[in-house]
């Protein structure tokens, strides 16, 4: 009788080899992109506590202040008037606020929010903050006189 051996065959390893190989092409990028949002997700989290700082500063000053933070230098928005630093995201984003002034303003009126992930380069996240415009002006004891809209 001939001994039987059990294992597999060259052919049955190079199919299980494919089928794996292919299932990580598809979950790797879709992981990472997971992991980009993630990260994205925690730096709009710390956004809400530096619009309300830059808020609380134009109530106190009349204007925005300009600045930047990161955990390798520039410190501006913790060290300046604002006394701001993020919380909760591993030191690992740059915030950059960008004050600017309306044409016919002296006074920085308006600012943007740029946050970026160190390790994800040119992915980051833009917010712009504007006043909201005046509301329209109206004009009393000018109401239309009878008979002037268009119906006989």
């Amino acid at each position: 009788m001939k001994k039987m051996i059990h294992g597999f065959t060259v052919i049955e390893l190079l199919v299980t080899m494919a089928v794996v190989g292919i299932l990580t092409a598809i979950a790797i990028p879709s992981y990472r992109s997971y992991v980009d949002e993630t990260r994205l997700n925690v730096a709009r989290m710390n956004v809400e506590p530096l619009r309300l700082a830059l808020e609380e500063y134009w109530i106190k000053n009349g204007n925005y202040v300009a600045g930047k933070w990161s955990k390798d230098g520039a410190t501006t928005l913790e060290s300046g008037n604002l006394d701001w630093k993020p919380s909760s995201d591993g030191e690992a984003y740059i915030y950059t606020v960008s004050a600017a002034s309306c044409d016919h303003c002296t006074i920085a009126n308006s600012y943007d929010i740029s946050v970026t992930h160190k390790d994800l380069g040119e992915k980051s996240v833009t917010y712009s903050f504007e006043p909201d415009p005046p509301p329209p002006s109206t004009t009393q004891g000018t109401t239309p006189a009878s008979g002037t809209n268009g119906e006989t």
